[in-house]
């Protein structure tokens, strides 16, 4: 697995591994992988396919715990002790290879379930979209190109399309780190 950086402007460490073992059985997915990310900075990790990219993808996310070593977010929350809600609700989202969509619904509703807002029971029953929230929910459509399609069910759009809604609902959630696997695949 190799690191390709680009556009290095600020010194704040939102995300360092250390060392990272991921394995599985005798077979070691990630080998004292290190890697930092600073704020404001783009990076792509690249490499053939079983090279680990995913699987660091998945331990970022609570997916996949490490088996040593440490992945430090904002210089000082361990990703690798929190659930996978936790780690989103710290900051950090993450688009799939495969499009994660609710596809019997509209491509607005998948953007107003993606909405960060507080999600307990009682909350939901008494949920009302704000206008606020609304012209978010419409700014987001036009970004993504999907304006025109708002009220077509998810499931009928075309493979980038729902590659765009996807990013616009992992973007919904207002994450301070996005991590976008393979998203231009298919």
């Amino acid at each position: 697995m190799e690191k390709v950086e680009k556009k290095k402007q600020s010194s704040t460490t939102v995300l360092q591994s250390e060392k990272l073992i991921v394995q599985f059985g005798g077979f070691k997915a990630i080998n004292e992988f290190s890697f930092q990310l600073s704020d404001r900075e783009l990076h792509f990790i690249i490499g053939p396919n079983g090279a680990g990219k995913t699987t660091f993808l998945d331990v970022l996310c609570g997916k996949t715990k490490p088996t040593s070593g440490n992945v430090l977010f904002k210089e000082s929350i361990e990703l690798g002790k929190l659930y996978e809600y936790q780690i989103v609700r710290k900051g950090v989202g993450r688009k799939f290879q495969a499009p994660s969509i609710f596809p019997s619904l509209s491509v607005m509703s998948n953007l107003e379930i993606a909405m960060k807002q507080q999600k307990g029971f009682w909350h939901i029953l008494r949920a009302k979209l704000s206008e606020g929230d609304k012209e978010h929910i419409h700014e987001m459509l036009t970004l993504i190109g999907l304006k025109e399609e708002s009220n077509r069910t998810a499931g009928t759009l075309a493979h980038g399309q729902k590659q765009w809604l996807e990013i616009a609902m992992v973007l919904m959630q207002d994450p301070e780190l996005v991590l976008l696997d393979e998203p231009i695949a298919g």
